[in-house]
């Protein structure tokens, strides 16, 4: 049986102080669930804002939750044992077609207690809406519960997924929604997942568009996210420097505000939204890589330390490498490493604020990158991506 007694009262127990310490921390608020309205387990989904945001969610709700979580957070030593006698969070794998997870959420369910996910998987780097997979459609439909969709406010704001630094300012939590049993088997799964893809979809730049989001250095740690200069269109020339972004280059030459966006300080071209930066950047680097020769690098990094990943159990060093990307393969190269990936059979992603996964569905391996401080994994992410859209057409 997953659920425990020991949850319950830990539940219990570090309620109080958590929302204390988030009211103080983050000027986090709630609005509490009328659980009454609901009887037996429900089914809880969240859009997703930072590494907190089960802890924001749970505060609305008086009974123990059991979180999906990413098989990832079971690969760290001490910590991942206390979280799973703590709270016992369901491993779900984002690279394999992970069955077992969806059985074990059933599960639970049916045990009688509730569940809750965060359908993006990822955090924005931008602020807008990650992608659903339509996968939480057909798991919605086969658990045969309500549907309760929670949207929190104020959570990219208060931290960019980039930013090195957290800001001041207000957040909200609240549940937006509840879709019935009933509701749900009218739907087909495409009307289905575009109904969730809807409800969960919070834009904070309207949302909390009255309030500002003050904090120091609110500049710092753009590079890892944004590797494209609108000025001189220039890559991986951008640098940050308290609330400020140059571009070694050109002038180019921006400062964070504190709703989120930027101001210019330079006469020449800029985006005031973070979201139409981070689009302007991946259609840049779309075209670069369509006008690129397939063996030429995109890009090429080194010092990036290299683990490989062994599921629920804690990764494995292995050494210093250099990272080098073309349209068709991607390398890691060490003194003791030579590892070549053809891009067609990689899936990636960012992990935590900038380290980057990357999953060869050939070998069925899963590695694990960290790179330097001034490193950039989503340029290998998005890169990735547009690549396999590219050689998909040819």
């Amino acid at each position: 049986m997953h659920k425990k007694f020991r949850h319950k009262v830990i539940y219990v127990l570090f309620r109080p102080f958590f929302k204390v310490f988030l009211r103080m921390r983050f000027g986090y608020r709630f609005t509490p669930f009328a659980e009454s309205t609901l009887k037996g387990p429900y089914l809880i989904l969240g859009n997703h804002t930072q590494n907190l945001d089960p802890i924001f969610l749970a505060l609305s709700f008086k009974k123990p939750i059991y979180f999906v979580a990413s098989t990832m957070v079971f690969n760290l030593p001490v910590i991942s044992w206390f979280l799973k006698y703590l709270v016992n969070p369901i491993p779900i794998d984002k690279f394999r077609s992970d069955v077992k997870s969806a059985k074990l959420i059933l599960k639970v369910l049916k045990e009688g207690s509730h569940v809750s996910l965060f359908p993006e998987g990822n955090t924005s780097f931008s602020g807008q809406q990650s992608p659903i997979d339509i996968a939480i459609a057909k798991l919605a439909k086969v658990a045969g519960v309500p549907v309760v969709i929670y949207n929190l406010k104020g959570g990219y704001l208060t931290r960019p997924r980039w930013a090195l630094y957290k800001r001041k300012g207000p957040m909200h939590g609240a549940v937006k929604a509840i879709l019935t049993p009933e509701e749900i088997k009218l739907m087909d799964i495409e009307t289905l997942h575009q109904t969730i893809i809807t409800l969960l979809k919070v834009n904070d730049f309207e949302a909390m568009k009255q309030h500002r989001y003050p904090g120091p250095k609110k500049a710092e740690g753009l590079e890892s996210a944004y590797y494209y200069c609108p000025g001189c269109h220039a890559f991986e020339t951008l640098y940050s420097r308290h609330d400020h972004v140059f571009c070694q280059t050109c002038e180019f030459s921006v400062e964070a505000h504190d709703f989120g966006g930027f101001e210019k300080n330079y006469s020449g071209f800029y985006h005031s939204s973070s979201i139409d930066w981070f689009n302007a950047q991946k259609e840049a680097l779309s075209v670069k890589i369509h006008q690129s020769i397939k063996t030429a690098p995109l890009f090429n990094d080194e010092d990036w330390m290299l683990y490989q990943i062994i599921p629920l159990k804690p990764k494995q060093k292995m050494e210093t490498v250099s990272v080098v990307l073309s349209p068709s393969q991607l390398q890691l190269l060490g003194e003791k490493t030579k590892i070549i990936l053809p891009v067609e059979a990689l899936q990636s992603a960012v992990q935590m604020r900038n380290n980057l996964i990357l999953h060869d569905k050939v070998s069925d391996i899963t590695y694990y990158l960290v790179p330097p401080s001034k490193g950039n994994s989503l340029k290998y992410v998005d890169a990735i991506e547009l690549s396999q859209k590219e050689l998909s057409h040819v």
